[in-house]
């Protein structure tokens, strides 16, 4: 039973970590995005196709 919990936990340990990137590459995309001029709306299509690729791949 320990084994299920630690697998458990490792894999949620990544997801949490894989979030926390997640953020920083978003957060680091919108200070690109306003720093540059580049249109909002195509970035905002940008991260729409990744945060729905990462919920498939998590399905």
């Amino acid at each position: 039973m320990g084994e299920i919990k630690e697998a458990t936990m490792d894999a949620g340990d990544e997801v949490a970590h894989a979030v926390g990137e997640l953020h920083a590459t978003v957060r680091d995309a919108a200070k690109a995005a306003a720093e540059t001029g580049v249109d909002h709306e195509e970035v905002k299509g940008w991260l729409t196709t990744i945060f729905k690729a990462l919920l498939a791949a998590f399905k």
